[in-house]
């Protein structure tokens, strides 16, 4: 629904614009609404160039990066559910030693109160390290991937801006404006 509003605002303001303009008596006092307009054009055909490039690469990652993930959480459930199982496993001892003596349900009880409480303190550890780790690495991989895009656009803005000045300058106008333009490039990537 925004999609189509934007786009519908986006055909539709120049008209406004050129309707606006008293261009009749000479050039126009307005904004110069084509140049915004060609611009936003480049800026959003640019965005969907960069969001169709590296939508395969970027989905591709984050589908391996769930895979493990929920690898490790089924590997936490199956420690979980073996956990579960000696926990069953020591309860039917500790049934069977309360029935001879009521001295060894004592240590049996104590023993299997420990068992248990490593286990599931181990379990909790286990499932804790995997949840931060999951948020840690989710967070590195989207920093990694804007820097990707980031570095991709400011390649496309050089090359773009490189070509514009080679259509519009003489040959030294022209090294003189590149020379200009790299430096200030690299002082903001700085």
């Amino acid at each position: 629904m925004a999609a189509r509003l934007l786009f519908t605002f986006i055909v539709l303001m120049p008209l406004v614009a050129f309707a606006a303009t008293g261009e009749s008596h000479g050039e126009g006092h307005g904004v110069p609404w084509k140049t915004v307009g060609i611009q936003a054009f480049n800026f959003t055909l640019l965005f969907g160039l960069l969001i169709y490039v590296l939508r395969g690469t970027v989905v591709q990652h984050f589908k391996q990066r769930k895979q493990d993930y929920q690898d490790l959480v089924s590997r936490a459930e199956k420690a979980k559910a073996e956990a579960e199982a000696q926990h069953r496993e020591i309860s039917n001892r500790l049934k069977e030693l309360r029935k001879s003596s009521e001295e060894n349900a004592q240590k049996a009880q104590s023993e299997a109160n420990a068992l248990r409480d490593r286990l599931l303190k181990e379990a909790d550890e286990l499932s804790k390290k995997l949840k931060n780790d999951a948020i840690s690495t989710a967070q590195i991989e989207i920093e990694k991937a804007k820097m990707e895009i980031q570095h991709f656009a400011l390649s496309q803005a050089l090359e773009t801006a490189e070509n514009q000045l080679k259509k519009k300058t003489s040959e030294m106008d022209q090294s003189k404006l590149n020379s200009e333009f790299i430096d200030k490039i690299q002082a903001v990537t700085q």
